[in-house]
């Protein structure tokens, strides 16, 4: 039920100024609601990522017993709105608060009498939805389209961290009352500007049966330059639905930006072009001595994806791979690793010449990076063996 004109202009003061014991949630869902909006809370170290689950299979607006369940739960979170079919409403978000650009951006995709401005300093232009998908233009230019299937942060809400930590999001032109009055984007306007190439690539180049595995190496790879959960979102929005064919439901796309999220968080992840790395336990760390630890981390960041390689004390002293170690305190280490149990052999070897002892893991090792790590053994097929090592960084098959 809509609330009339008058009620929405005293419902403005209340959204951004009062009352004061109130967190931005708990001021503004119920009126937000009231005006055919679709409020959710929103919440986490950028205050906006969703705190309730499936909104984008919802058929319909929740009621208001349960807007105000959320606001029970939710009071000093800030406020979202779902964007699209459920509120009526397609945002342009400017990433910019550069005026020049506002104004060309306004420009582009039409006026509108309802403009909020971010923390940032950027500006969420509103529009009366009309079927557009949700859409990230970057780097043509600096906008996010939020419509079907989106969310965007409203006032009162406030940024709870980073550079603009305390700055709220605030009307600057309008009202509420201009939500009967919003005009539609410009038709034509969020198409991206291709450039013909003499080898174009397609836009939707990913098939099924390699969209998710895509879609993870591409958060993977840009979730260490994004400021915030938001902007992993629309990134991994754009690779689902305009680089996949078909594209990928959004449903999918939001459960893989919230593992890549968390992973991220929880400093487990690797991107393209970092350092490689493995992962030890404490127990290990506490079962081997130093020469031992050296030892099997080496050989976990070269070999964490084979099952089996060879390993010779005399062909690795030679070329140094650990600088400074005789093929003694090879040998040594590596029988204090298989001891312990955490190498075994597969292969005793020395059945003809050129037949190595091969060695795997007795578990597979948490080893991850992109760049290119040295093998410092190399595999012939049996009976192959190389009569000399090829390079400082590999090691020869020989027992």
């Amino acid at each position: 039920m809509k609330q009339s004109v008058a009620e929405f202009d005293s419902n403005r003061s209340e959204l951004e100024n009062g009352p004061k014991d109130l967190g931005p949630f708990a001021k503004s869902a119920e009126n937000l609601w009231r005006v055919d909006l679709t409020p959710i809370p929103v919440g986490g170290e950028d205050g906006k990522k969703p705190l309730v689950t499936s909104f984008t299979k919802w058929k319909r607006r929740p009621g208001l017993i349960t807007i105000r369940r959320w606001i029970e739960k939710y009071p000093d979170d800030n406020a979202g709105i779902v964007t699209g079919r459920l509120s009526g409403i397609s945002i342009v978000d400017i990433d910019s608060a550069d005026p020049t650009i506002q104004r060309a951006m306004i420009e582009r995709f039409g006026d509108t009498p309802l403009k909020t401005r971010t923390p940032s300093g950027g500006y969420h232009l509103w529009y009366r939805y009309n079927d557009e998908a949700s859409a990230d233009l970057s780097p043509d230019i600096p906008v996010q389209i939020k419509a079907s299937g989106g969310i965007v942060v409203v006032p009162p809400s406030v940024r709870p961290s980073g550079t603009h930590a305390g700055r709220r999001y605030e009307f600057i032109e309008g009202s509420l009352n201009d939500l009967v009055r919003l005009p539609i984007i410009k038709p034509g306007s969020t198409e991206r500007v291709v450039v013909p190439t003499t080898n174009p690539t397609r836009l939707r180049a990913v098939g099924e049966g390699w969209r998710n595995n895509s879609l993870f190496r591409h958060l993977k790879d840009n979730a260490p330059h994004c400021d915030d959960y938001e902007t992993l979102l629309d990134v991994g929005r754009t690779f689902g639905q305009h680089d996949c064919d078909p594209p990928l439901l959004l449903a999918e796309i939001i459960k893989t930006v919230d593992s890549v999220w968390k992973m991220m968080k929880e400093r487990r992840l690797w991107a393209k072009g970092a350092e490689p790395r493995v992962i030890v336990s404490g127990t290990v760390i506490d079962a081997l001595s130093g020469d031992a630890l050296k030892l099997l981390l080496k050989l976990q960041l070269s070999h964490f994806g084979h099952d089996h390689f060879a390993l010779s004390a005399k062909a690795m002293a030679e070329v140094q791979v650990i600088p400074g170690w005789s093929h003694h305190k090879y040998r040594a280490a590596r029988t204090e690793i298989l001891n312990k149990g955490y190498l075994k052999m597969v292969h005793g070897g020395g059945s003809r010449p050129g037949d190595p002892s091969l060695f795997g893991f007795a578990s597979p090792p948490v080893a991850m990076g992109t760049k290119s790590v040295p093998n410092i053994t190399i595999h012939p097929p049996p009976g192959r063996f190389p009569a000399k090592c090829p390079s400082q960084n590999e090691t020869c098959n020989s027992n």
